[in-house]
């Protein structure tokens, strides 16, 4: 039986805030079981609101089938207004960025080794600048440029060839 498993994505943070890591993603294979599989699928972490009382995100849900977990993606560090560490990125599958105006230097989350990437980091220059990019399960968020832009996200991976439709044109490999 091959199986792939993917959790929750992490919230993105508010106020010049940072993306929300991928959850993380895994792939196997085991052998079939004999009895009922319970599968839960992990939810989308809600993004954040109030940058005067953190303004992160929230975590992605877990997710995990035939006894394998898989971690949710980090929440995107708060921006403007937010108090260090939740101006961080958080840890997940996938890390978080971190927020635009952190303090310098402000990491990203870490993302959970074979599952995912870390978030990108920022470094303050003044109000008004966007956070790092969130980490993806085929690579890490870019950091926060040094215009103030906000950090790209890391890349994706594609599913095993077996779950694909040979029809199909959509997807591509990263670079």
């Amino acid at each position: 039986l091959e199986y792939v498993v993917h959790a929750g994505g992490g919230g993105g943070g508010a106020d010049e805030g940072a993306g929300g890591g991928a959850g993380g993603y895994l792939t196997g294979s085991t052998t079939c079981p004999t009895s009922p599989v319970t599968v839960t699928v992990g939810a989308g972490g809600r993004g954040g609101y109030n940058a005067s009382s953190g303004g992160q995100g929230n975590p992605g849900g877990l997710s995990g089938a035939l006894s394998v977990p898989v971690t949710g993606g980090g929440y995107g560090g708060g921006g403007d207004s937010s108090p260090a560490p939740e101006q961080f990125g958080g840890p997940g599958g996938s890390g978080g960025g971190a927020g635009g105006t952190a303090p310098s230097p402000a990491p990203g989350g870490t993302g959970t080794s074979g599952q995912g990437y870390n978030g990108g980091s920022t470094t303050y220059q003044s109000a008004g600048y966007g956070g790092g990019g969130g980490g993806g399960a085929g690579g890490v968020g870019g950091n926060q440029r040094p215009n103030g832009a906000g950090g790209h996200g890391g890349i994706a991976v594609r599913l095993p060839a077996t779950f694909l439709d040979p029809r199909s044109t959509v997807g591509a490999p990263g670079p």
